[in-house]
């Protein structure tokens, strides 16, 4: 008997057909879909060696997640076999394939995978990237909910084929908060929990808000926020130039340990390049307290006007003091 196929999906404007329901991604509808398809099976997978991941002799991924299951994702990057263990939480499974799986597709499709956050402004991409904590959700669920859609979370998928244009393509319009701003928001239970170091998170879908044609495209990419939170009562931008730039990006990659164990290293770093000399990255400096993200939130609608041309002092640890 033949497994029950879900979709046809959109994700990254690929058409994704699934033996897993995956009700987090809007449906396809008359959209001219780029082939490949994205096909996601159950079945066996040849076991890892241990927790994490390994390419094969072939170039295809094998990935182990403690808990969840084994995963293989074909050289290609157009299949995806799901081996889950038995009794797994089909949402904490489908939470595996939005990270680190689709962050492997990206790489293996020639995309560059930025960790971080995105939404729709004024008919262009703008993302919102940074250190684990730095309130990347919380700032993408404010914005989507003065009317700006959600595009993606945790991993926006990047296409640098014109590189003189960089297009971002709408991936997993959901989004993971904490239960401050939870509560903050007034969004009520989740489906879904994760947890961290710093607690649980619930997770929010947003995908009704993309019903719309624009789902189906790629999107300039505008600019990027680097996010760092704090105890102060004042927004403030600053441009990353140089090294600091280049650096923003090379730590953002998300996954990069996959890509440069697939061979791409130096396709990532002339990708880096790329992006460091076409895609404005501000450091966004923000009130930690969640009442002052309307304030943030206007700040961007606006633009990055007035932006200190002088670089961000550069910590010896490779991060932005």
């Amino acid at each position: 008997m033949c497994a029950q196929t879900f979709g046809p999906y959109i994700l990254c404007m690929w058409k994704v057909l699934s033996e897993i329901e995956l009700p987090e991604l809007p449906l396809a509808g008359a959209e001219a879909l780029e082939e490949p398809a994205l096909r996601v099976s159950l079945g066996s997978v040849a076991q890892p060696p241990a927790a994490g991941f390994v390419v094969t002799d072939g170039g295809d991924v094998l990935l182990r997640i403690p808990v969840l299951g084994d995963f293989f994702v074909s050289r290609t990057g157009d299949e995806v076999i799901v081996q889950a263990q038995a009794n797994v939480d089909p949402l904490q499974l489908r939470n595996c394939l939005y990270g680190s799986v689709l962050a492997t597709v990206c790489y293996l499709r020639g995309l560059f995978p930025l960790h971080g956050s995105s939404v729709l402004m004024h008919d262009a991409a703008i993302a919102f990237s940074g250190q684990s904590g730095a309130g990347k959700s919380t700032l993408a669920m404010a914005v989507a909910r003065r009317g700006h859609p959600l595009l993606s979370d945790d991993v926006c998928a990047l296409d640098l084929r014109d590189t003189a244009h960089p297009m971002l393509r709408p991936a997993i319009p959901r989004t993971k908060l904490f239960a401050d701003t939870i509560d903050h928001f007034q969004l009520g239970a989740s489906d879904l929990y994760t947890h961290t170091a710093r607690g649980s998170k619930g997770h929010f879908s947003m995908a009704g808000a993309l019903a719309d044609t624009r789902v189906g495209r790629a999107l300039p990419l505008r600019a990027v926020y680097m996010l760092d939170a704090r105890d102060q009562d004042q927004v403030s931008l600053v441009a990353l130039r140089g090294k600091n730039c280049f650096s923003f990006w090379m730590q953002q990659a998300h996954r990069s340990v996959i890509g440069y164990k697939l061979g791409f290293r130096q396709r990532i770093f002339q990708q880096v390049s790329v992006l460091a000399s076409t895609v404005p990255v501000y450091l966004l400096r923000r009130p930690r307290r969640l009442s002052a993200l309307e304030s943030t939130v206007q700040l961007l609608e606006q633009g990055p006007f007035g932006i200190p041309s002088e670089p961000v002092p550069f910590a010896k640890s490779g991060r932005v003091a």
